[in-house]
């Protein structure tokens, strides 16, 4: 879900001015990244809206 936002924010900003913030190729390696992030949650029995949260915290965090 967190990737589907952030594919379609690069859309918009490719409309609005044709200078995406992310590269199709660090999409994909961010995809890959989510996934190994959820196969982890998964093992350790943290799944759905849990897993999520603590994703996106982690990403949060990355980025500032």
């Amino acid at each position: 879900m967190l990737i589907l936002e952030k594919e379609e924010e690069v859309e918009k900003r490719e409309k609005f001015n044709g200078s995406p913030r992310w590269s199709p190729e660090e999409i994909r390696k961010d995809k890959e990244k989510v996934e190994k992030i959820r196969e982890y949650f998964a093992s350790k029995g943290i799944t759905g809206e849990e897993a999520s949260k603590m994703i996106l915290q982690m990403r949060h965090g990355k980025e500032e």
